[in-house]
């Protein structure tokens, strides 16, 4: 499951981050590559160009991936 920026800020409520954190992730998280996040199965991508997900080409965003 992905979300982009919009998506992550809409929803942000609903899954505890608050802007404050989301910038603080931003900061911690390489860009351009996949980080493993302590919680299992829990995966965050600080993307500035596009990437590939599962055949699905994804633009420059911030996307969580639960799996």
């Amino acid at each position: 499951m992905l979300y982009d920026s919009s998506k992550l800020f809409a929803y942000s409520y609903k899954i505890m981050f608050s802007t404050e954190t989301i910038e603080r992730l931003l900061k911690v998280i390489p860009h351009n590559e996949l980080y493993s996040s302590p919680i299992k199965g829990l995966f965050l991508r600080h993307s500035d160009q596009p990437f590939c997900y599962e055949g699905i080409i994804q633009e420059p965003s911030i996307c969580i991936v639960l799996s």
